[in-house]
């Protein structure tokens, strides 16, 4: 891919913080056609809706979008490619939610689109379908824009668009970049992913497995156990395993740590049964707030958005799964399901069921 990079030294109180870069990256630039809905709906001729997938590079924090519109038929000149464009700009002085008029292809007529940020690919298939659907952010009527956001910010977005005009069909230009924080790469780890193993290791195990041990000895017990599988393994290899064998390589390890430190833990298997209320209450992930309510009533707010999402929720103690599944289901579609892989008092592990993702995201309770 295309990358370029202004690096960053933060220093305090004469210590030094995470060496660390912000670069732009090219992410994608699709041009399609949007039918005008007399062709749509009279003549049954190709769409009035259409969505883009984007994958975003690990560690972005935020992304810049572009939209440019012609009519059907007519050249959409656009000048330099999005990336092209911000060359000349520092990453790090762009602010989130903001519109860079500078950037905005000059638009010659009034020509306007529907556009939405869409969480999951469902989401983008049941709006184009004309289904319920969720979403982070929808603008109406949007003629040529550029900004900066960081809704629905995640592996993947996805982007609808939707014509509505009667007769006459749009070019649509769409363009990505993703603004990507880096941290330096020591031994094939940076600080902050051996301080999410360290709260694997504390939140997911030891609090539940070594409840008897003090506050200190968890510290030192997750210590050791982050030492001994950052020093054996590098995290591509980890994020490369599937994810019972992350669990019993975290079990393992933290076995092994125990007996070196002589600390008396009770290793077991994950949890085959799980109370529903134990999830009833307010939680966060990295993508989003949610709360579980006792009438089986969901609410979910993804991050960088003010929209609330309803649902409802069960969990699945009884499927031939070895983990309890947890389903959300909004307005009647297809229930979204995970599994949960393992809880500690305040938090929980899971992953989405069947995703082709290793991913595992840990919630933790507000």
């Amino acid at each position: 891919m295309k990358k370029f990079l202004i690096v960053s030294l933060f220093i305090f109180n004469r210590s030094i913080s995470f060496l660390h870069s912000q670069r732009f990256e090219d992410v994608t630039s699709e041009v399609f056609e949007l039918n005008s809905q007399t062709n749509f709906l009279t003549l049954g001729k190709g769409q009035s809706k259409n969505f883009v997938e984007a994958t975003l590079p690990a560690n972005t924090i935020g992304y810049v979008y572009r939209i440019s519109i012609s009519q059907k038929g007519q050249s959409n000149n656009i000048g330099n490619l999005l990336f092209t464009a911000l060359k000349s700009v520092s990453p790090t002085s762009l602010k989130m939610g903001v519109n860079l008029a500078e950037y905005t292809i000059e638009q010659n007529d009034s020509e306007a689109i529907d556009f939405l940020i869409l969480p999951s690919r469902q989401d983008a298939l049941n709006f184009v379908d004309g289904n319920d659907y969720r979403h982070c952010q929808y603008l109406a009527n949007r003629l040529n824009l550029c900004t900066t956001s960081t809704n629905c910010l995640g592996n993947r977005l996805y982007f609808a668009f939707k014509n509505n005009n009667i007769r006459q069909g749009l070019n649509v230009h769409f363009e990505v970049v993703a603004i990507v924080k880096d941290e330096i790469v020591i031994d094939g780890w940076t600080a902050s992913r051996k301080n999410e193993i360290y709260n694997m290791f504390k939140d997911l195990l030891i609090d539940k497995l070594c409840s008897n041990l003090s506050e200190n000895e968890k510290f030192l017990l997750a210590s050791c156990s982050t030492k001994k599988l950052t020093h054996e393994y590098t995290d591509e290899t980890i994020k490369g395993l599937g994810n019972h064998e992350i669990i019993e390589k975290l079990s393992e390890i933290l076995k092994s740590c125990s007996e070196e430190l002589r600390y008396n833990c009770t290793l077991e298997p994950p949890a085959s049964k799980l109370d529903s209320n134990y999830l009833v209450g307010n939680w966060k992930d990295n993508n989003s707030n949610f709360t579980f309510l006792s009438n089986g009533a969901f609410k979910l707010i993804f991050n960088g958005s003010s929209e609330t999402i309803y649902g409802i929720w069960s969990l699945d103690n009884n499927s031939a799964n070895e983990q309890p599944l947890l389903k959300i289901q909004y307005n009647g579609n297809s229930p979204f399901i995970y599994e949960i892989l393992k809880k500690s008092e305040n938090s929980f592990m899971y992953r989405t069921k069947g995703s082709p993702e290793s991913t595992i995201y840990i919630a933790r309770k507000l």
